[in-house]
Formats: C-alpha cells, structure tokens, sequence
C-alpha cells in the first residue's frame, strides 16, 4: 500500500482505494502524471496549499500565513478543505479570512480563494459547489446547484462505501 494512503484514517483510505479500483491504469497512470502545482502569468492552482506541505487546509489565518509565505502569484486557487473561503492579505498585515461569494477578489498582496467542492459539502450548505474565476473584470463567481442527494447517498451505500460519507451529504458536514 501506497505509504500516503496508509495514514489516512480507515474511512478515508476505504474511499481512496475504491476510488482507485474504480479507474483503469490509463486513467492512474494520467492523473499520476498531472503536477501538484499549475502556474500561469497572474494565477496558481494546487489541490491544498503552496509550499512544501501541500495537504494543508487553507481555512484559518495560521494556514493562510503558511500557504501566502509559499504562494508565487498573487492570486492562487485551492479546494481540499470542501468550504468556499476566501482569505487575503495586505502588505504587512496578517491575513483575513472570510467565507467566499460572487464578489470582486479584493486588491491584496496575496489571495486564495477555496473553490468549496462539487462532493462532499462541509459549509452546512448540501447542493454542489464551484467558483468561476474572471480574469480581465477579477471577480469570482460563486455557483451552487442542487443535485438528487438521496440517489447519490444510495450509490454511497451500495457501493460499499462508509454510510458516514452518504449520511452527511444531506447536511453538508
């Protein structure tokens, strides 16, 4: 076993290994070969954080100070934590955090909007979430969509999978 599945939790590790047996080697061997780190001129993408502990939650301002201590660009994306947040920070401020809505981004030293998540809600808000980035106005657009949770709690609980995971989809924790 992969020693980084190894230490998750068994709920989690139980998921990550269906999750794996449910794809083909092609499609292992391109999402393995897809880099942690996605850079362009003005923005940086990352599934957690920047910097050399990348499964690190941005969601308070001591996670925040670490991800903009590592964060190239002025504006970065991330998503690990399932809450759509936004947290800035002014030169020579400590950072703010707040939660994220369609908004212009603020004109920080640093941003990192949390995109939320499409599964598994944590913000007590259960339907799908995404963020869609405009990079000439630089505003984020948040999105919600319902989405047949009972179904998707049923493919949860059929495919084996922890009840824990179906139970909170209809809650969004």
């Amino acid at each position: 076993m992969d020693p980084s599945v190894a230490r998750l939790r068994p709920d989690i590790r139980q998921s990550v290994q269906w999750t794996q047996n449910q794809l083909d080697m092609g499609a292992l061997k391109w999402l393995s070969s897809l880099p942690l780190l996605l850079e362009e001129e003005n923005v940086a993408f990352v599934h957690g954080a920047f910097g050399p502990k990348p499964w690190v939650y941005c969601a308070n301002e001591k996670s925040l100070a670490y991800n903009f201590d590592h964060q190239t660009r002025a504006v970065g994306f991330c998503g690990h934590s399932h809450v759509p947040l936004i947290g800035f920070r002014y030169e020579g401020g400590p950072p703010v955090i707040e939660y994220l809505r369609t908004m212009p981004l603020p004109k920080a030293e640093k941003v990192m909007v949390n995109v939320g998540s499409v599964g598994q809600p944590r913000d007590r808000d259960s339907r799908a979430c995404c963020a869609v980035f405009d990079d000439e106005e630089h505003t984020v657009t948040l999105h919600r969509v319902p989405y047949d949770i009972e179904k998707t709690q049923e493919l949860i609980i059929a495919a084996g999978l922890p009840e824990r995971f179906a139970t909170r989809l209809a809650v969004g924790r």
